[in-house]
């Protein structure tokens, strides 16, 4: 049988059924910002603020990984839920969404709250590390 692939748009087409190239279209930007997080803080010599017990900085880089990884298969329509995403969404403390390889991609108003505590948590724990850091300086 011959393959027909055309493009229309962002969006490649086989057979006249849309496909996802995930190597090529996944934007680099995104890749290792769990890095440069942990970077960021060990360059800074900034620690997790003492009134985080729980939580390490690995822990919120992992979790910035998985969002950058949901947000790159919601916006490139990636349907099904990669192996990378798995991994990292059901470690205890770090994304806790409950998705499993392969299965299809299902976002509901609950996980765009959970993005966004994430989000506003991962502000306050950088500004509470902050002003620790200055704190200690001065002392």
């Amino acid at each position: 049988m011959h393959e027909e692939y055309i493009t229309i748009g962002n969006h490649l087409l086989k057979n006249g059924k849309p496909i996802r190239l995930d190597n090529w279209q996944r934007k680099k930007i995104y890749d290792g910002i769990d890095k440069i997080f942990i970077g960021y803080y060990t360059t800074s010599g900034i620690k997790i603020a003492s009134f985080y017990k729980d939580t390490t900085v690995e822990s919120l880089a992992t979790s910035i990984k998985g969002v950058s990884i949901l947000r790159n298969c919601l916006i490139h329509g990636t349907y099904n839920v990669p192996k990378e995403l798995a991994e990292i969404a059901n470690q205890a403390k770090v994304f806790e969404f409950p998705l499993k390889e392969g299965e299809k991609i299902e976002i509901d108003i609950r996980h765009l709250m959970s993005v966004e505590s994430f989000t506003q948590g991962l502000l306050g724990a950088i500004n509470l590390s902050l002003i620790e850091f200055v704190k200690d300086s001065f002392e």
